[in-house]
Order: C-alpha cells, then structure tokens, then sequence
C-alpha cells in the first residue's frame, strides 16, 4: 500500500530543507567574524519558508472559495429544474417537499452545507434543522448583533436580488467564540409565488487551511531553536572564501527546493480550479484530473468526484421522476 504524505508532512519537510541543513553547513564552517553572515542566512531561509507557508494558505483559501462557490451555482441549477418541472408549486410546497429538501440541502466539505431561503424575508425553505423549516427569519438574524459579519455577507443580494455575495465572516459558536467561514450565495432564475430565491453555501474556513496553520507553528519552533543553536555553533574559524562559497551553495539549494516544492503543490491546485470553473458554468461533463499526491489535495479531487456523481444523479432521478 502507498505510503500517505500529507500536506502537514511535506512542509516540515521543507522547513527541514530550508533551515535545518543549510544552517548546519554554515556553522560547520562558521568563523567569528562570519557570525553576522551565518545568521543572516538563516533570518533569509526563514522569510522564505515563511513565503512558501503564505503562498500555501493562500492557494488552499482560493480552492475552498471555487469548491464553495460551485456548490451554491450547481444546487442553484438543480433547484430551478425542479421548479421549472413545477410549475404550480407554491412556497409552503417547497417547505413540504422531500425531493426538494434533498436537492436543497447538499453538503459543503465536512461540516458545511446548502440552504434556500426567500429573499425577502429570509424565510428558511430548505435546512437541514427541520425546526427552523417555514420560519421567517429576518428580524431575528437583522436585529442580531452577533450576526452582524454574516449579514454583511448577504445584505447585498437582500438589497439585489439579481446580484451575488459572497465573503468571508465571522460566525458565532455556542460557547460566546467566533469561527471564520466562507459563504457564497446565488439567487434562482425562477421565482416562486413571484418571490425571489436564494441558495447559500457555506463553510469553515479550516476545513481548507488547518494542515498549513498546524505547520507555522512548528515552523516557528524550529526556527527559533536553528538560530539559537547557529549562534552557539559559530565558532570554528575558517577563510572568508569558504564561508562566503558554502553561504551560496545553501541560498542555491532554498532557492531550488522552495521551486520545486511550490510547484509540486500549485500545479495540482490550478488542475482542480480549471474543473471548479468549467463546474460553475454547468459543465456536468467535466473530467476530474487525478491527483497522485496523496495528501489533502487528492482528498478533494476526490470529494470533486463524489459531489459531480451525486449531482448527476440527482439530475437523472429528478428527470425519471418528472416523465
């Protein structure tokens, strides 16, 4: 069996690369009067391994936002099929309906999913907690001051139903804490009893990030021990040449390995964004390139998979059930 290499995994890994090894060499051959260059090669390898951790979040944010933002644009799509197959369905149908609630509510990564609700009122038409089924919920979100972040998000397509929102917002636990999430919500081509719908998904921003966040802080710890230990491993003399032609060999070697290690982990994540984006424009036909990382990233091809299967049989069981 294949050995797992996760994320997690490879950035310490690098953080190896880009510190430990490098540094070692230099207070090998360290001299006194080097000491100054040994730590300032040290202080670079951290701005760049640093870079790499930033450069990582950010890719890993951007694939979250396109996965969030198709989920919301596919259910959308499956949504006005069913209405368009109804077309004397009423509000309180959609309430009542299974198919409906099925085709509503979809899940977003681990722990997100899809809700309908009516514009204007905010009444719940489709969520996974049947209490809050039928309610109207506008003044008790609006007048919330702890969903202030939330409602920032949708009060744009509250004010224009024709145009989405989308962001980034803080969302209240029970215990009086605040998670970020990520929510994209699309309105419905077709309007029911002449009242907008709309179609939110949402969810929390680590489910995307948390293998890079765990990283930093190992990053950080590490870094911090290099730099002590350099600063104590200095005192071997040797000829300002020396210092000077191993200081480049080990700023050649960051620079290839932080190269090589950031393509390894971006070339995969625009393969899955070119899919995200053929998705968003209703392309069910889409092919899911595989990922052979075997980290994190295949995990999502593969929840892209699993989520373009679900929709498409959604989609044929819908038709079946409408002949």
């Amino acid at each position: 069996m294949r050995m797992r290499i996760t994320i997690l995994a490879k950035l310490i890994f690098l953080l190896l690369l880009l510190t430990i090894l490098p540094l070692s060499i230099l207070g090998y051959v360290a001299i006194n009067d080097a000491k100054n260059l040994g730590l300032e090669a040290a202080n670079d390898a951290k701005v760049m391994g640093d870079r790499v951790v930033e450069d990582s979040v950010q890719s890993l944010n951007n694939l979250g936002e396109i996965i969030i933002e198709n989920q919301a644009i596919l259910t959308k799509k499956l949504l006005d099929q069913y209405i368009e197959n109804n077309p004397d369905v009423t509000l309180d149908d959609l309430v009542a309906s299974e198919e409906f609630q099925s085709l509503g509510i979809q899940p977003v990564g681990e722990k997100g999913y899809t809700v309908v609700v009516q514009v204007d009122n905010q009444r719940m038409l489709a969520h996974p907690n049947e209490a809050l089924l039928g309610k109207v919920m506008l003044d008790s979100l609006r007048g919330n001051t702890k969903m202030d972040d939330w409602w920032r998000v949708v009060e744009t397509t509250y004010n224009n139903p024709l145009k989405d929102s989308f962001g980034y917002y803080k969302w209240p636990e029970a215990d009086d804490t605040y998670s970020e999430k990520y929510q994209y919500l699309t309105v419905l081509d077709n309007k029911v009893e002449d009242k907008y719908i709309s179609v939110s998904a949402t969810t929390y921003v680590s489910e995307f990030t948390e293998p890079v966040e765990q990283t930093k802080i190992k990053i950080k710890d590490s870094l911090d021990n290099t730099l002590a230990s350099i600063q104590s491993a200095t005192n071997g003399l040797s000829t300002q040449n020396t210092i000077l032609f191993i200081t480049l060999i080990s700023v050649f070697v960051v620079i290839i390995v932080s190269i090589i290690f950031a393509r390894s982990l971006t070339k995969p994540l625009k393969e899955l964004t070119k899919v995200g984006n053929k998705l968003s424009e209703g392309d069910l036909s889409v092919k899911v390139p595989e990922i052979k990382t075997n980290d994190e990233i295949k995990d999502l091809s593969e929840s892209f998979k699993s989520a373009l299967a679900a929709i498409s049989f959604l989609i044929g069981e819908s038709k079946n059930k409408n002949k």
